[in-house]
């Protein structure tokens, strides 16, 4: 009888845990984008460039996103996009390089020039030609990203198809 009363308590405590769980209590899987923070394309006029010498300006674009919290634990990424051409920053030529740094709540472009004049260069072009948009990828998912080989980071609409991204 005591062996019967045991099994019995045995069963129905099995079946209280069985029922009591459910397909939400499982572990979670990757976000997508729900963390993913991301500019709309920025255009810098010409006028807020700064010179610092005859071949190097300096332009800032405002990411309010970007708190001390989110620099600790984030990753920058910055894209320019001209004539329907879209790269990934910074950028490297033996013409022109394209730097950028981040503090809170700024992106700082630089672009330096091997030869020439910023202001020879930048005189007369459109500034819609040149447009950049930042991505802030929270660190857990960059790092999951990677390790599963997807998307190619220097693809920018490899990024945007993987973190649904719109263009």
């Amino acid at each position: 009888m005591k062996t019967i009363m045991t099994k019995t308590l045995l069963y129905t405590f099995m079946v209280i845990v069985l029922l009591s769980c459910s397909p939400e209590d499982g572990k979670d899987g990757m976000d997508g984008n729900a963390n993913v923070m991301y500019s709309d394309w920025i255009s810098i006029p010409v006028s807020e460039w700064n010179e610092l010498g005859p071949s190097l300006t300096i332009a800032e674009i405002s990411a309010p996103e970007l708190t001390e919290d989110i620099i600790d634990q984030t990753t920058v990424m910055l894209y320019m996009q001209s004539f329907g051409s879209t790269k990934v920053l910074p950028l490297a030529t033996p013409q022109i390089s394209i730097l950028f740094a981040f503090s809170i709540e700024t992106i700082s472009i630089q672009i330096s020039l091997s030869s020439g004049s910023i202001s020879e260069t930048t005189t007369g072009i459109d500034p819609e030609y040149y447009q950049y948009r930042y991505l802030l990828i929270p660190g857990g998912i960059q790092s999951d990203t990677l390790q599963s080989g997807k998307p190619d980071t220097n693809d920018y609409h490899a990024v945007c198809d993987y973190y649904d991204i719109p263009n």
